[in-house]
């Protein structure tokens, strides 16, 4: 019999994204999703002591970008910071945009580091989630980007973009 573990992981991620957008709505984010494009950097997976495995996003047009650490069942010591950088693998740390220390009572925790993209930054950014003190820890990261001066790229090519949100 063939596993799903893949596809459980995928339902868990966008159930938790659905929760994360209906909360955002009550908290009068209303309007989060307009000209806004969504970008899962950090695949929701279970890391056992250092760096989840994440990817850029690429910042152009946008005015600003926020990056959500979801946890899921964790021991450990949770810490993320963005870095930045010219090119796609950036390396700069940006001062101040840390998350330092959640810990292993915070279970199904969100967390969120919101980036002002109209000063002088960088176009490409990165999460780095480091876990540790841990036997296995769940987590999960998305970026939001927001008040887009341009359309987020058509379905074929997001490249793990979220091109439409539908609420019924």
């Amino acid at each position: 019999m063939k596993s799903k573990p893949i596809s459980m992981w995928f339902c868990a991620a966008c159930a938790a994204l659905g929760l994360l957008a209906s909360a955002l709505v009550c908290l009068g984010f209303t309007g989060i999703f307009e000209e806004s494009a969504v970008k899962v950097v950090t695949l929701p997976q279970s890391k056992n002591n250092g760096d989840a495995t994440s990817t850029y996003v690429d910042t152009a047009g946008y005015k600003s970008v926020t990056f959500l650490l979801l946890t899921g069942a964790t021991d450990c010591t949770i810490d993320m910071h963005i870095h930045e950088g010219a090119t796609t693998s950036p390396t700069t740390n940006i001062t101040g945009a840390a998350i330092t220390q959640l810990s292993g009572t915070d279970d199904g925790k969100c967390a969120a580091i919101q980036i002002d993209l109209t000063g002088a930054r960088l176009r490409y950014m990165a999460p780095v989630v480091t876990l540790s003190n841990v036997t296995a820890g769940l987590v999960s990261c998305v970026a939001i980007l927001s008040h887009g001066q341009v359309s987020p790229p058509p379905l074929s090519d997001a490249s793990g973009y979220l091109k439409e949100l539908i609420r019924k």
